[in-house]
């Protein structure tokens, strides 16, 4: 039999106190069991074993390869609903991973899941659950054990025993007390609750005027039933009975073809009552009609047959004119190419109706350490994220948890996966578009996804909104696509790869394939692609821009960090703290504020949050640092840090500090340049100038001694997430 999912949205818990409401904006919604519970972490304690296997033994499916001592592989055909899960005892495979290879379906593709060994276990879990190739048949299915990139496998290597498992639920990209994390179904991740059909979840929220639910609704993956899926809407105030309020259809596709459907109730008759909603979901649409949720006979899930998305609800917002929030980051461009009308003319334009500021500097070189401090307001010592390998830790708060809290709906779309939630980047946003490994080539499925964020978002009723957008374009190894090259270089004719006298050194070869430079000698080669590249990204930005109403939308363009382009005899790369790689674009708009002004005081990526907040009138954390640029008086010196923390320096104005610090605080090696009177950074000046160098690092260890340092915290990266960052040219000190 069949039973019809019960579930009702909840302020934090049934039996908790209800937090206040948002005086303006969006009611953002929390899902929970009757009685207060958590839905996904019930699910998540349902884990069942379906089959525990000795490979090789009679009676088991398992078989090993006697070529290929590290390979299992499963005899005959199975059923994706009835596991989710492998768990596999491994001995001496300390460093390795284990991966997962099928096939589903007579025409279905070869997909791949694959999890670290991690250091001093004996068993590794994969988990399926998220998986959307984890559908229907499953077929050749195999289990490889894979060595560290560039090692070998352990001659002691033994893999002992594998495990079929059928979990309950398992938590997304970004977990948060209270739901399932930022879950994805297809390519966005949404912070979702699980439940199971005829399991009730229940919350209380203050109907506005004109009121509206809105959420996205998706099918689960463990023994959901794809051929019909409905959500109804019941509601009660005071305690009373429930009252039926609607019912909708949701697409109830096979796990491969999942998407988040959009599912809203109207609900401005009950203007100004604090209700009780509940959602009811499940196969049968009459019995939806007619089954109310009943607090009298709570049930706990057992399965994840349906997810509720980011359910808000949202009314007419008279007298809410704070603005919509865009951060748009474009990665390793420089700010005297983005600042150049010639090369990103989409950017001149929107100067036209902004500030920039032509003295920002990026806090650190690195993309994920560099995005973590604009989102939190924290140096590296402080957040943790000091590598591009990194988790950005909870105790952080997020520019999106403050906008989320101040009643901003919050939504990301980023180009590369070591950004992405799963990162801990991912915090207080409720809708986060996954990167695709074809995003990091041509950002424009980016766009096109924000484009649909902001036209779903722009109506007056369901504003205001914090949209992230992340463009790699400019990024090694400087390849826009060839349409958008043949008219790049309509107006800019292609210099020749190679000259009688090389201006790049032999052997400079930036991704690890060493494709993309080998024999190239020509520096102006390859700058001409740079120059593409930033063009390219420029181009996307004008996309982007053109469609948001700037008198109503506070905008701030940035680049996470620059790039070398010879200069220094380094080439093509930003390891280093020298100003190509420091010194980045940062353009800011504000309705009604300046116009085409050129600010020539120093800034930070640090006051990147301050200044959108203060854009939009909402109040900054007491542990945000930084300035409101366009209101906040500036310290007279901007600070960075290395990946790692190896290195650190600031500037003041005029000369630039730079320190090796080798674990110590006082540094080993000083670098020390005037930028006056010698920007190209050719003379240290530490050796001639002891009393200025001896000021410039006290002034540095007061700075580094007043930061709360922060717990950091790395990822373990799979074998081919490892192979992405070193094609890009991240290895070793990036």
């Amino acid at each position: 039999m069949r039973f019809p999912v019960v579930l009702c949205l909840s302020a934090i818990g049934a039996c908790a106190p209800a937090p206040p409401e948002p005086a303006r904006g969006v009611r953002h919604l929390e899902l929970a069991l009757f009685g207060g519970g958590d839905p996904a972490e019930v699910l998540h304690g349902v884990r069942d074993v379906v089959l525990e296997a000795v490979p090789d033994f009679e009676g088991s499916p398992w078989r090993s390869d006697p070529a290929m001592p590290s390979r299992l592989a499963h005899a005959g055909e199975l059923d994706a609903a009835a596991l989710n899960g492998l768990k596999v005892g491994v001995r001496g495979g300390a460093r390795c991973s284990l991966r997962a290879q099928w096939r589903f379906g007579d025409e279905g593709g070869h997909q791949r899941a694959e999890a670290r060994i991690p250091s001093g276990r004996d068993a590794v879990a994969i988990d399926l659950v998220h998986h959307p190739g984890w559908a229907g048949r499953i077929r050749e299915l195999a289990l490889e054990v894979v060595p560290p990139s560039g090692g070998e496998l352990p001659p002691d290597l033994e893999v002992l025993s594998v495990r079929h498992l059928r979990s309950g639920f398992s938590f997304g990209l970004e977990r948060e007390p209270g739901n399932g994390g930022l879950v994805p179904v297809g390519r966005e991740a949404m912070r979702a609750w699980p439940s199971d059909f005829g399991v009730p979840l229940v919350a209380k929220v203050a109907i506005p005027r004109g009121g509206r639910l809105r959420l996205h609704a998706a099918p689960g993956w463990v023994g959901a039933d794809p051929e019909s899926l409905h959500v109804a809407l019941w509601s009660r105030a005071d305690g009373g009975a429930f009252a039926f309020e609607g019912v909708r259809e949701v697409p109830a596709l096979p796990n491969a073809q999942r998407a988040w459907t959009r599912v809203a109730f109207a609900l401005g008759k009950h203007a100004g009552k604090t209700l009780e909603l509940a959602l009811v979901a499940g196969p049968d649409r009459e019995s939806l009609r007619t089954t109310a949720p009943d607090p009298a006979t709570p049930r706990e899930p057992r399965r994840a047959a349906v997810l509720f998305g980011a359910p808000i609800v949202v009314g007419e917002l008279a007298g809410d004119l704070r603005p919509d929030a865009v951060l748009i980051t474009i990665d390793t461009t420089r700010a005297d190419h983005l600042l150049d009308p010639q090369i990103a003319p989409a950017t001149a334009r929107f100067a036209e109706s902004a500030v920039v500021f032509e003295e920002a500097w990026s806090v650190t070189n690195s993309t994920q350490p560099s995005h973590a401090s604009m989102l939190t307001g924290r140096y590296l010592a402080e957040h943790g994220a000091t590598s591009n390998e990194a988790y950005l830790a909870s105790e952080n708060e997020t520019l999106a948890e403050v906008f989320r809290a101040a009643g901003y709906r919050t939504g990301a779309a980023v180009s590369t996966d070591h950004i992405e939630a799963g990162t801990g980047l991912g915090q207080g946003f409720d809708r986060f578009r996954l990167a695709e490994r074809a995003d990091g080539r041509d950002g424009d499925a980016v766009v096109q996804h924000a484009l649909r964020r902001v036209e779903e978002w722009s109506g007056g009723r369901e504003r205001p909104f914090f949209l992230w957008v992340h463009l790699f374009d400019p990024h090694a190894p400087y390849r826009p696509p060839p349409g958008f090259l043949e008219a790049f270089e309509g107006e800019r004719p292609r210099p020749p790869r190679n000259v009688d006298e090389p201006t790049i050194p032999p052997g400079v070869a930036r991704t690890s394939s060493g494709k993309w430079l080998g024999g190239t000698n020509n520096a102006a080669y390859v700058d001409h692609f740079y120059d593409a590249g930033v063009s390219y990204g420029d181009a996307l930005l004008g996309r982007l821009l053109d469609a948001l109403d700037l008198e109503r939308t506070a905008v701030v363009v940035v680049a996470d960090h620059g790039e070398l382009l010879g200069e220094h005899d380094e080439h093509y790369h930003h390891r280093s703290l020298f100003p190509e790689v420091l010194r980045v674009p940062l353009v800011v708009h504000v309705p009604g504020g300046p116009k085409g002004v050129v600010d020539r005081q120093r800034a930070s990526g640090i006051d990147v949050a301050r200044t959108l907040l203060g854009a939009c009138g909402v109040e900054a954390p007491a542990g945000m640092r930084g300035t409101d640029l366009l209101r906040g008086e500036r310290a007279g010196e901007v600070w960075f840090e290395y990946t790692r923390l190896e290195r650190a320096g600031s500037f003041d104005g005029r000369h630039l500090l730079m320190l090796e610090l080798g674990g110590a605080d006082d540094g080993a090696r000083e670098s020390l340049y005037d930028l006056v009177e010698d920007p190209e950074c050719r003379t240290n000046l530490a050796g001639t100038r002891p009393e200025l160098l001896a000021d410039r690092v006290r002034r540095f260890a007061a700075w580094r001694s007043s930061l709360e340092r922060g717990q950091a915290r790395e990822r373990e990266l799979t074998t081919e997430e490892r192979e992405t960052l070193e094609d890009l040219g991240y290895a070793g000190e990036e």
